[in-house]
């Protein structure tokens, strides 16, 4: 792990995060250009849902809830189905990296609800091998995303298609603005000023990523990510215009706390009994790009994700680093082992 010496005196990003600068008070940028989250808020959460209940009266389902089996997901589904009354129809969207425990809770929150679930499963081990093996040829932080080629287009594409298919006019996700990261469109900002020639160079310069059989994925993929998603792209309402995409998180404010507390107790769901952290266990790719963000640059999303806790209160500064530290050093082997679980069973020979 690439040991950090100096990080923003207000939250956790450090000196290695790209196109960072500090103030006199040692106070990055990211800092002082900060918006701070504005729910849309509860109230007018009901009063969607009232719509669409009213508008899809007779149909079976109220709403399409996507579902990993992971903590935010299933407090989505739970406060759908228990506190708002709305007949779900769940969907999960497998990967082939889906962890055993996501893959149990995910079975017994929805017959604990009596909730319909639909599964797609696409298997993205050639993306994921293909990709794995460009890094290793020549490492560029960058690319580490490409890992997770083919997840934004199956989650998002999955669930519109699901919803359009059962007539379902409205569908549920659960990312958290907290959880917005800037360092991956920043790291291809590093020596363009565009996103997209960024990452246009980044190809160019390493061709083990490019197989033309890969390129409708990249495609889609890149299309189907937050920055066409919200608001919906032109392209994106052509494809689903007869569904609502919502996330559930910005209308109800994301607590960490209430939220384990509420699954843990009324639905008895568990994250792995090894590590502390029940954020993002649910894919074991996650492991893949912790290792080389910890090893090249000396962060992970995890930094962002308590640093905008930090920016809204949520969290003190010491408490959050704290926090982090432990993390890290409780995942390190957690981590090396599903590393090495995963290249043993695709016979991918590379050191860790």
């Amino acid at each position: 792990m690439l040991k950090i010496r100096n990080r923003c005196s207000k939250c956790l990003l450090p000196e290695t995060y790209p196109n960072i600068s500090y103030d006199e008070d040692g106070v990055c940028n990211y800092c002082l250009s900060y918006i701070p989250i504005e729910y849309e808020g509860e109230t007018k959460l009901e009063q969607m849902l009232d719509t669409y209940q009213n508008r899809n009266k007779g149909a079976k389902y109220d709403c399409v809830v996507a579902v990993s089996g992971g903590r935010d997901s299933t407090f989505t589904l739970y406060e759908l189905v228990e506190v708002y009354n709305m007949r779900v129809l769940a969907y999960n969207y497998n990967n082939g990296f889906v962890s055993e425990q996501a893959k149990l809770n995910l079975k017994e929150i929805t017959d604990a609800f009596g909730v319909d679930l639909v599964t797609i499963k696409h298997d993205q081990t050639k993306y994921f091998r293909n990709n794995l093996i460009a890094l290793s040829k020549k490492f560029s932080p960058a690319m580490v995303p490409t890992l997770c080629l083919g997840c934004r287009y199956g989650i998002v594409s999955g669930a519109c298609k699901v919803a359009m298919r059962y007539k379902v006019p409205l569908v549920f996700f659960s990312s958290s603005r907290l959880e917005n990261t800037s360092f991956k469109n920043e790291f291809f900002k590093i020596r363009h000023n565009k996103r997209v020639v960024g990452m246009a160079s980044e190809f160019i310069s390493n061709p083990f990523y490019f197989k033309p059989s890969f390129v409708p994925m990249y495609i889609r993929d890149y299309f189907h990510d937050d920055s066409h998603l919200h608001p919906l792209s032109p392209w994106l309402k052509l494809l689903y215009g007869k569904v609502k995409l919502v996330e559930f998180f910005d209308y109800v404010l994301w607590d960490e706390k209430r939220i384990e507390n509420t699954i843990e107790k009324d639905l008895g769901w568990k994250k792995p009994k090894d590590v502390k952290s029940s954020w993002r266990f649910d894919c074991l790719v996650d492991s893949f790009k912790d290792y080389f963000y910890l090893n090249s640059v000396g962060f992970t999303e995890r930094d962002d994700l308590l640093s905008n806790m930090i920016r809204e209160g949520m969290i003190s500064r010491g408490d959050a680093l704290q926090n982090l530290t432990n993390d890290y050093e409780n995942q390190r082997e957690i981590r090396e082992n599903n590393i090495r679980r995963v290249l043993e069973e695709f016979k991918i020979d590379m050191p860790i």
